[in-house]
């Protein structure tokens, strides 16, 4: 995980594969546009059902891994788009660690 800290999470998906609270949505082909997807960036971004359901599937608990690895923070470097959608999420919150670029500059 130290390796990857410092690479910001992008990836072109391209094609829908649906949702989890959808099923059925998507598509079983790779059709449509291709849509750049990213990392969250602030407590708060990804919907709270969503990361339940993760967990239950992947038998996962995001508080004792975010726990092991607060250490980390210290060694992040500020990314360039962390604050592109901090304003589309209400009630989000600043995460230790994970700077804009913009809000490092002195």
């Amino acid at each position: 995980m130290k390796r990857l800290l410092n690479s910001y999470g992008k990836t072109w998906h391209t094609w829908h594969t649906g949702r989890h609270d959808r099923p059925g949505e998507g598509h079983r082909l790779p059709l449509g546009d291709p849509m750049l997807m990213w990392s969250f960036n602030r407590d708060g971004e990804c919907d709270p059902a969503i990361e339940h359901d993760r967990e239950e599937a992947m038998d996962l608990d995001t508080s004792t891994t975010r726990a092991q690895r607060e250490s980390l923070a210290a060694e992040a470097h500020p990314q360039e788009g962390v604050n592109a959608l901090a304003d589309a999420f209400s009630g989000s919150a600043a995460l230790p660690g994970v700077v804009d670029v913009e809000d490092a500059r002195p």
